[in-house]
């Protein structure tokens, strides 16, 4: 009887071991596709303040920041008062901010405190459908993402991230 217990205890290690290797593979190949997939600007579908819907292909010419964003994130606050203490910096670049925060009021209040509307090229767009994640592979606030003029990717960067250091990925 105990040879019997032994024997079920023990395959129920390897099952249970099994399982977790298999997530692990599987998690490391989810990932490793969607940085295959960054490299090129994934068009995404996202709404803009107006409820329009807006495809980040739509956006043509010029070099882009997507900053994945919460009006409510200090680190967030930081980099909006950043971009806009620096806007001669950003001239010839379209920004995309992308937040998963549906409360207009609430963006509105944050575009105006930030005076974000002075920079030249600025889009808000919200993330209705939690795509961001399904595309970019992240939902860190802020997040950060820059293509150049052919949406091939520059650089990325999770977490809060100097102006400084999206110039030298845009130039």
């Amino acid at each position: 009887m105990k040879y019997i217990i032994k024997r079920i205890i023990f395959l129920f290690l390897i099952l249970v071991i099994s399982y977790g290797v298999f997530q692990i593979t599987a998690s490391y190949m989810a990932k490793k596709e969607i940085e295959t997939h960054i490299q090129i600007l994934p068009n995404g579908q996202f709404t803009n303040l107006n409820n329009e819907d807006v495809c980040l292909h739509d956006y043509n010419g010029l070099p882009m920041v997507v900053i994945y964003f919460h009006p409510e994130c200090e680190h967030c606050q930081y980099e909006a008062q950043a971009l806009r203490l620096n806007k001669e910096a950003f001239v010839n670049t379209q920004i995309i901010m992308i937040t998963n925060d549906d409360s207009l009021s609430r963006l509105n209040q944050f575009v105006k405190q930030y005076q974000l509307w002075d920079l030249e090229a600025i889009d808000i767009l919200m993330d209705k459908n939690d795509a961001f994640y399904k595309f970019f592979g992240t939902s860190i606030f802020p997040s950060v993402f820059i293509y150049d003029r052919n949406r091939q990717l520059q650089n990325k960067y999770l977490g809060e991230t100097k102006p400084e250091a999206i110039l030298s990925s845009l130039h």
